[in-house]
């Protein structure tokens, strides 16, 4: 295999070579992300500059050994974290990643034949980079997937929260006005309470769907979330005048103030989807 006793000298000094332009690189990367990748303008260049150290050494490791680490060595859920929790798609993060690559690539191809490697053991470690790539690649997108699996769950949590609070008026008037910012309830309207079980073959979220439809023609947003089996979905939608109603229509927010609307007086009825218009 290339890359045995005599080319590990020749090799050692593009590795150096490299080593010594890590900064220099990495700099002209940074400008290129933020020049086609809108997303990564809000990660800060000191994040950035870690991650790229990251990759550049395991690269120098790849090139100096010829062996791609297995996929559960890539330590990538702090990065997938922070990228869900920055809103920075996975295919942006994956494009970030191999320009990165491409990047060490064309600098260990250009110390390469400046320092006259055997074109062997060039065409060995480049494989090992595109390798190293792929491998990478679908580990970013596994971890990242878990992330946002994760995000998502602790999303629906802070937000059935909220709204147990706010149905049983246990928040203060801090935690409702901030709250209502998040999940973008207008204060000055009033909302109505409403819960309601799938008819049917109709799933939880094929009912939040409809019921959100349902406000989003009626000019407002609504509040839902799902509880746990056994008890029905529950929500506040905005005030409207519908063919089919839930009674009782108890206002549970009316111009910022926190009223007591328990579960008994909230009707139980199945519903399929909201009917009727005109608010």
């Amino acid at each position: 295999m290339p890359g045995q006793s005599g080319a590990a000298a020749p090799l050692e000094q593009v590795i150096a070579a490299m080593a010594a332009q890590q900064r220099y690189v990495g700099g002209r990367l940074h400008g290129d992300l933020a020049d086609h990748i809108p997303s990564y303008r809000a990660v800060p260049r000191e994040l950035l500059g870690q991650i790229w150290h990251r990759h550049f050494q395991r690269a120098l490791t790849v090139l100096r050994e010829g062996t791609v680490p297995a996929p559960e060595d890539f330590d990538e859920a702090d990065v997938a974290r922070d990228r869900v929790a920055r809103g920075v798609p996975l295919d942006e993060g994956l494009r970030a990643f191999r320009r990165a690559l491409s990047a060490i690539r064309d600098l260990f191809i250009a110390e390469a034949t400046q320092h006259g490697l055997d074109p062997g053991l060039v065409v060995d470690r480049t494989k090992c980079l595109w390798e190293l790539a792929d491998v990478a690649s679908l580990r970013i997108a596994a971890v990242h997937r878990q992330a946002e699996v994760a995000s998502a769950l602790s999303d629906a949590r802070r937000r059935a929260d909220f709204l147990r609070g706010l149905l049983y008026g246990t928040l203060s008037a801090v935690e409702i006005h901030s709250g209502a910012a998040i999940y973008g309830l207008d204060l000055s309207r009033p909302y109505r309470a409403l819960r309601a079980v799938p008819n049917g073959d109709l799933g939880p979220d094929a009912l939040e769907r409809s019921l959100e439809a349902h406000a989003r023609r009626n000019g407002r947003g609504a509040l839902l979330t799902v509880l746990p089996i056994g008890r029905p979905a529950a929500g506040c939608r905005p005030c409207v005048r519908s063919a089919r109603r839930v009674r009782p229509e108890r206002p549970v927010l009316a111009g910022g103030r926190r009223l007591r609307t328990g579960t008994r007086r909230v009707a139980d009825r199945p519903l399929s989807a909201p009917t009727g218009g005109g608010g």
